[in-house]
């Protein structure tokens, strides 16, 4: 019996189930159609991480225009404060108090440019 005729007698089968599964392999894994797949789910990945992060972002700005206003109110309450000392006693006018319309006009020019701000980015 001569081993070279007896053994691509019996790798014939196995040669023929491989070559189908790579086919196969290369038609969902390979070439411009698995390319068009990998792009995909890293599409699907990237805009969920965006999404996330643009989220912490708006949780972050919310707070830190909460934290502001806060600050504003306080400014706004000494400043008020320093009005009604400087009108009882005699001051030498170099301190320059805004009036409560224009911090009330300064105020609501803020809010309506956050509130503008808001529904663009709602968009």
């Amino acid at each position: 019996m001569d081993l070279n005729s007896t053994v691509p007698g019996a790798l014939v089968p196995f040669a023929n189930t491989m070559q189908t599964l790579m086919k196969t392999v290369s038609v969902f894994i390979g070439g411009i159609f698995g390319l068009y797949v990998f792009l995909f789910f890293f599409r699907i990945y990237t805009y969920k991480r965006n999404r996330k992060l643009f989220k912490k972002m708006k949780r972050d700005f919310s707070s830190m225009n909460n934290a502001i206003q806060r600050i504003e109110d306080k400014v706004d309450a000494l400043d008020s404060s320093m009005q009604n000392l400087s009108g009882k006693s005699k001051s030498s006018g170099k301190v320059k108090i805004s009036s409560d319309k224009s911090r009330a006009k300064k105020k609501q020019s803020r809010t309506s440019k956050h509130n503008s701000a808001e529904t663009k980015t709602k968009k």
